[in-house]
């Protein structure tokens, strides 16, 4: 069989020889081909300009009025901004519509003290309702006391006296707990009382002269249950000391209600 390639040429270089072998074995692509390609490309990418191009302009609006619409919801914040502020703090002073005082000073640093005032004022019958029980209890205990005839009627007499004292003889205490209601009274009451305030020095002096009467009593009635007990006239006097202590206790109070804030 004939070979299908030229007789290649005798050509001293190796190379020579070979770029000959590929010239002749590898067929070359016609011209308007590759020019058809080219073409085609150009073609696409003029498509892919012109969509980009059509597209900017929506792109552009579409940004435009979405800036306008942040515009108006920051131009809308910017204005509801101090009426919500106004209502947050209306609302942390408590000056509600529905709560509010009537006088016109509701609205300043004295207005809602005075008016937590009246309220307190209006409680006051409900803080003095434990005065009246220890009075009540107390004038128990020295009726008791009076009839009395023997040594072994005391011991009811004293516990009646220590019912009376509403917790304010109790020999311990728990930390942070508070059980003398005579203390509890005059700390509710002098609330909004400042700790230097004359009414609220004068009530913390009542009260100390009320528990140290309170003690006294009930002293007096231990030893009158020993073999050397203390004459009875002391023991009466001591029970006048106590009931002019809730006396000057419950006026004290009843002045603090009115003292100015």
């Amino acid at each position: 069989m004939a070979s299908l390639l030229p007789a290649a040429p005798l050509l001293g270089s190796a190379t020579s020889q070979c770029r000959f072998a590929t010239q002749h074995a590898l067929p070359r692509q016609p011209a308007n081909r590759n020019a058809a390609g080219r073409t085609a490309i150009q073609r696409g990418s003029l498509a892919i300009r012109s969509s980009v191009d059509n597209s900017v302009p929506d792109f552009e609006a579409g940004r435009a009025e979405t800036g306008a619409a942040a515009a108006d919801v920051s131009r809308r914040s910017v204005l509801l901004a101090p009426a919500a502020a106004a209502a947050a703090v209306a609302l942390s002073l408590g000056i509600a519509a529905t709560a509010a005082p009537e006088s016109a000073q509701a609205f300043g640093l004295a207005g809602p003290k005075e008016w937590l005032k009246a309220q307190k004022r209006k409680s006051m019958q409900f803080l003095l309702n434990p005065l009246s029980v220890s009075s009540a209890r107390l004038a128990a205990a020295k009726a008791e006391f009076v009839s009395s005839t023997a040594q072994s009627d005391l011991a009811s007499v004293q516990a009646g006296v220590r019912e009376a004292s509403l917790d304010c003889l109790a020999p311990g205490f728990t930390p942070g707990v508070e059980l003398c209601t005579f203390k509890l009274i005059l700390k509710n009451a002098a609330s909004l009382l400042d700790k230097n305030d004359p009414a609220f020095v004068l009530g913390e002096e009542v009260l100390l002269d009320l528990i140290w009467a309170f003690r006294e009593l009930h002293q007096l009635l231990e030893e009158a249950q020993g073999s050397d007990p203390p004459p009875r006239e002391y023991i009466l006097d001591s029970f006048s000391n106590v009931e002019t202590g809730l006396d000057s206790f419950e006026t004290t109070i009843q002045a603090i209600f009115d003292t100015p804030v």
